[in-house]
């Protein structure tokens, strides 16, 4: 079994495999379980064997990696398994790995059937071609469609009971920004434009760039975001976040009135721009109408929903695209692929680098520990104080203690 397979291959079709469809455009039925994986299913034997020897899937006869039935085997199969999930970034997630794992598996054409060791040998390739967390992922995502399997009777028992997923170590969080870094970079991002739709996404940026270092939000939070989320109580503007996992907007946000200004001025001139119906006259926004949208125009594109937000040319922007959008701006301000004092390493800056900035800074100005939990939504209070163990690890480090060994006595130099 080779492991020799492009890094792209992981996510070149994974996401781009949605339910196939009838002539008609109306998607086909999901088969049954037991019919979606009667292609791949193997005659068990009935002698006692070792787990590690016992063959759970067979590539389906007649179909090639890479042809059609084979990609009509995969999709089958993995969308019986989808129809169990209702959220659609996970839907789209767990798509990804499982046809991740399905063109490796595939990759040398006929594939071995599938055995303990061949699942041992995709964590060994994942762990040279993804970054941990998402080996981990992968895996939890193949560790669950295995149980899927075992409740549809198709494997004796799970195979990826005997797969350990990576130990990341969580004494830290990745590097954040100064409160200097983050004014030089909101300093050098564009406040205005020569157009209409280059002064709309300038206004656009900014204000999802100070949202995004005020608050702490994720790149998908700020996708998920819609007008109907903000919020006036006891005297303050909030902003309810849809979080990674949940089905709704919950837990607020609070917005001091130096985030809310560039975000009001932005959603006012979309608004001259965008809600005119076609007579002139203006029109409320639609309460699903996201919070941060494309700048294309008015009547540049129909919608493909049923949504009334996006038939005024008023589409979410997606997370790659903020991201990209942020790392961008990073660049231009100096602030990527700075190195690390004397070592030559290159200091570690994302996007998701300024939600560990805003926990950082707002616990450096004295939030309680509590307080940061809420904000960045943390389930376990554990997470959050990482950022204080950061502080305390280093600064207040015992080696501080330590007397200096290369010199006499008498010339040591007390650094505290």
């Amino acid at each position: 079994m080779s492991d020799r397979l492009p890094e792209s291959s992981l996510s070149s079709r994974a996401s781009q495999d949605p339910p196939s469809s009838s002539g008609d455009g109306s998607p086909e039925p999901i088969l049954p379980a037991k019919q979606a994986a009667k292609p791949w299913a193997l005659t068990r034997s009935p002698r006692r064997i070792k787990k590690d020897d016992v063959p759970l899937l067979r590539w389906p006869d007649q179909a090639p990696f890479g042809s059609p039935a084979a990609d009509d085997h995969i999709r089958t199969i993995v969308e019986n398994f989808l129809a169990r999930f209702r959220t659609p970034t996970t839907i789209v997630s767990y798509r990804k790995a499982l046809r991740g794992f399905f063109d490796w598996w595939g990759s040398d054409g006929q594939a071995d059937p599938l055995t303990v060791p061949v699942l041992r040998a995709y964590q060994t390739y994942l762990v040279h071609t993804v970054e941990p967390r998402t080996v981990n992922f992968y895996l939890a995502t193949l560790r669950s469609f295995s149980g899927w399997m075992v409740d549809q009777g198709e494997f004796p028992w799970n195979p990826m009971d005997e797969i350990r997923s990576l130990k990341i170590p969580k004494g830290f969080v990745r590097d954040s920004l100064s409160e200097d870094e983050i004014r030089q970079l909101l300093q050098s991002m564009p406040k205005g434009g020569a157009t209409k739709p280059a002064q709309e996404m300038a206004l656009r940026n900014y204000a999802m760039a100070v949202l995004w270092c005020a608050v702490g939000l994720r790149s998908i939070e700020l996708a998920r975001a819609q007008r109907r989320h903000l919020n006036f109580e006891q005297g303050h503007q909030l902003l309810k976040i849809h979080g990674k996992g949940d089905d709704m907007a919950g837990k607020p946000v609070v917005l001091e009135p130096w985030v809310m200004a560039p975000l009001t001025t932005y959603l006012e001139y979309h608004d001259q721009w965008h809600q005119p119906d076609g007579a002139g006259h203006a029109r409320p926004a639609h309460a699903h109408h996201p919070l941060f949208c494309w700048t294309r125009g008015p009547g540049a594109y129909r919608s493909r929903t049923h949504n009334p937000a996006l038939t005024r040319s008023c589409r979410p922007i997606g997370v790659r695209v903020i991201q990209n959008m942020m790392r961008d701006y990073m660049r231009q301000a100096g602030l990527l692929n700075q190195l690390i004092g004397e070592t030559k390493n290159v200091r570690r800056i994302t996007p998701h680098s300024l939600r560990h900035s805003a926990a950082t800074i707002a616990l450096e100005h004295g939030a309680p520990l509590h307080q940061v939990q809420d904000m960045l939504r943390h389930a376990d209070i554990q997470t959050t104080m990482l950022y204080t163990h950061n502080k305390e690890r280093i600064t207040n480090a015992a080696e501080h203690r330590i007397p200096d060994f290369t010199t006499p006595p008498d010339q040591e130099i007390n650094t505290n």
